[in-house]
């Protein structure tokens, strides 16, 4: 039962972090790069704008990295391993759902 809400209790933080992490890594279906490259096309930013998204960017992975420490301090290392356990097995469950929808696609 603590294990559970603990869990609960995690996961709305572990959904923000981990779509900063998208944002960061590229798992998200694209990097930090590309994504601003094709919003400065889509939408016409100017260079300001490109400056503030990514001086944004870097916040948003400060913020993350910081809350991944806390996290870390908070949990045992078991707990730490099993949330990554976790992560690892959404990523490629969120990989496996996009390879699907592409192969779609190409149909």
């Amino acid at each position: 039962m603590k294990h559970s809400l603990l869990i609960l209790l995690l996961t709305p933080m572990l959904l923000l972090s981990s779509y900063a992490s998208a944002m960061h890594h590229g798992h998200g279906g694209h990097d930090h790069a590309k994504h601003l490259e094709k919003m400065q096309q889509q939408l016409n930013l100017t260079p300001e704008q490109v400056e503030q998204m990514n001086a944004l960017h870097q916040e948003m992975k400060a913020c993350r990295d910081k809350h991944q420490q806390q996290v870390k301090a908070i949990l045992t290392e078991e707990q730490w391993q099993k949330m990554q356990q976790h992560r690892q097995q959404k990523k490629q469950q969120h990989q496996h759902r996009k390879q699907q929808r592409k192969g779609q696609q190409d149909s």
